[in-house]
């Protein structure tokens, strides 16, 4: 049975859970052979699960980032291969958890890195504005009467 015959079959919905479990602990057992072609099978095997990995990972990010997201996705997937415990059920719904949290870390660090260059940005507007400088007045608060809360009661 070629393997595109193998996930319709996974993908109907009277297959069983052992089943499904019993054709990912084959597939994981042969792809940690070494033999590139099943580790290969096994993401092909389980690109509807991992589309929608990316898809909910990537949904409303920068245009660039996508690509970052399904290397990560498709690089721990591939890492988990080798590490996934089989004696356990869910064997490709864990290995998508893996895949899941790979995507989302791309994209927090995208998101950090996002977040510096703007604080970044707002650093440099003050020190071009010269608020705030070395042996200026104090910029004023905004908010609150600047009295300390300390020793208040409520």
């Amino acid at each position: 049975m070629d393997l595109a015959e193998l996930g319709s079959l996974l993908l109907k919905g009277g297959c069983a859970d052992e089943v499904k479990d019993a054709v990912w602990r084959e597939m994981v057992t042969r792809a940690r052979t070494g033999r590139p072609e099943w580790v290969i099978g096994c993401v092909g095997l389980a690109l509807p699960g991992l589309r929608n990995v990316v898809a909910r990972a990537s949904h409303k990010c920068a245009p660039g980032l996508a690509e970052d997201i399904v290397s990560e996705a498709v690089a721990e997937f591939v890492a988990q291969l080798q590490q996934i415990d089989l004696g356990r059920p869910h064997v490709v719904a864990r290995l998508l958890l893996w895949a899941r949290k790979g995507a989302l870390r791309a994209r927090g660090r995208e998101t950090r890195h996002v977040m510096r260059r703007e604080a970044l940005d707002v650093l440099d507007e003050v020190a071009a504005s010269g608020e705030g400088a070395i042996g200026q007045e104090p910029v004023p608060r905004r908010f609150g009467s600047g009295r300390s809360r300390r020793g208040r009661r409520s």
